[in-house]
């Protein structure tokens, strides 16, 4: 029951990741296009010479909090990605040149193997609510230093269409900061913003998040981490990001404690011994626990009886 629990959880966690508050109110789906799978001739990683030992490439590894996920650990280099979360019990594995997403659970020793023209067309790894929200990537000119590496910020924003939950003419407008109807705004102000806007999309400030451009990065990674969060993605090396809850507070969701650039081996994006390959998201989570599953129901499928949390052994 604790294991149950515990990972049925995690799907509605990786679920929050993709939009915070207002946005888990009204959900969305970005609006570009799915990438096509990468070859050597078109993937925008940069190749450099002096990058590449014969014992492996040069790379990152990052170890980073979130509110969310707990630790995370990640190493990265132009041969592979490994992001692990302990406490969630998931690691993550790519690796050059097909860059497919193998995901392993600790609990029920089961794994996924996604191919990467299918995990890149998800907006998450996990299944989402209502797809109603338009997401935008803008850049702006604020750069700084972070971990010795320069970084610039991208701002999240997203459009909710006219009434939506949390939004201007919308039920809950009145929870977001800087709203109408939210502290501090006048029964006025209220009364003709919400009547105004009520009338048109609402575009705010979702997230932001500091990236760093290095060739060392494959911009696979960033997709990965776009994957898990489900927000766009930016070629790159996130080193922090942020987003916007329902009380219209700031949270960190991905924070870098150390960064350490060193030699990084194909070993160590080997997959792991002794887990049982399974088709979908659910088996995966819930392992040999048997919920009447067939093999075609994954998360993306329509949705099917289940038992009661209380049902559950």
């Amino acid at each position: 029951m604790g294991v149950f629990n515990n990972k049925v959880a995690f799907l509605g966690v990786l679920a929050g990741f993709a939009l915070s508050g207002a946005a888990l109110q009204a959900k969305t789906a970005p609006v570009s296009s799915a990438p096509s799978a990468p070859t050597a001739a078109t993937s925008k990683t940069k190749t450099d010479s002096a990058s590449t030992t014969a014992a492996g490439s040069f790379g990152y590894r990052v170890e980073a909090t979130s509110n969310y996920a707990g630790t995370l650990s990640c190493q990265m280099c132009k041969e592979g990605i490994r992001v692990k979360s302990d406490r969630m019990g998931l690691t993550w594995i790519l690796t050059a040149p097909k860059w497919n997403a193998q995901i392993y659970n600790t609990s029920t020793e089961c794994y996924m193997d996604l191919p990467y023209n299918e995990w890149t067309k998800r907006q998450s790894f996990m299944p989402m609510a209502k797809k109603r929200t338009t997401l935008k990537l803008e850049k702006t000119n604020n750069t700084k230093v972070m971990h010795g590496l320069n970084t610039r910020q991208y701002l999240i924003m997203a459009t909710f269409p006219a009434g939506a939950p949390g939004m201007p003419g919308g039920a809950g407008m009145s929870g977001i900061q800087g709203m109408p109807g939210a502290p501090g705004s006048t029964a006025k102000a209220t009364k003709v913003a919400a009547k105004t806007a009520a009338m048109k999309p609402v575009t705010v400030r979702e997230a932001e998040m500091w990236v760093a451009k290095d060739p060392c990065v494959p911009r696979q990674f960033n997709e990965l981490m776009g994957k898990i969060f489900g927000i766009p993605a930016e070629d790159g090396l996130p080193l922090s990001i942020s987003l916007r809850q329902k009380n219209g507070k700031i949270t960190s969701i991905w924070e870098t404690v150390k960064l350490t650039k060193s030699n990084i081996t194909k070993d160590e994006f080997k997959p792991i011994a002794g887990y049982k390959k399974v088709k979908t998201e659910v088996e995966m989570m819930l392992g040999d626990q048997d919920l009447g599953l067939s093999e075609s129901d994954g998360l993306d499928s329509k949705p099917v009886k289940r038992p009661k949390m209380d049902e559950m052994p």
